[in-house]
């Protein structure tokens, strides 16, 4: 009961500060398409979109990315990141909006070295099973998830 109180509390949290913001981040990363047009696409993870392994999986991939990296100088004032991001039907993982918050639950700006970590660790997770159409084709989808940091930069928590 605890943690589906939590999940419906941060992903409250997460769509208040999607429609209080209106850019990703301050960089732009490499050029990223989907299969079809943008504005069609759910804004919620499709049902059928999974990662092989699941949960666990996915957990797994994106620490061990993230820790592969070196960590960010900087503490960060982001206590809870967000991340939403767009998978084409190819599987290719891009056009990413991330968003902090702080120990207080106000928005505040992630420091691009951390976002440039963040979206390198994502593109690792490479197991996705796309949701298909009905005539069996991979469509695209859209992810999202929450991350807990602590003030050294390390990661505490993944919420999905």
């Amino acid at each position: 009961m605890k943690s589906g109180f939590i999940t419906f509390f941060l992903m409250l949290s997460m769509a208040l500060l999607q429609s209080a913001c209106t850019s990703t981040h301050g960089k732009e990363h490499e050029p990223f398409s989907t299969c079809q047009p943008i504005d069609s696409l759910e804004y919620y993870p499709y049902r059928s979109l999974e990662y092989h392994g699941h949960q666990r999986a996915f957990r797994n991939d994106f620490t061990k990315a993230f820790n592969a990296t070196s960590p960010v100088q900087n503490p960060t004032k982001a206590h809870y990141i967000f991340v939403h991001y767009f998978i084409n039907c190819n599987g290719e993982i891009g056009d990413f909006m991330i968003h902090g918050m702080s120990k207080e639950y106000r928005q505040v700006a992630i420091e691009e070295p951390l976002v440039d970590q963040i979206v390198a660790s994502t593109k690792q997770t490479k197991n996705w099973r796309l949701p298909r159409n009905k005539e069996g084709e991979n469509i695209d989808a859209t992810y999202s998830f929450t991350l807990k940091i602590n003030e050294q930069n390390q990661l505490e928590e993944i919420i999905l």
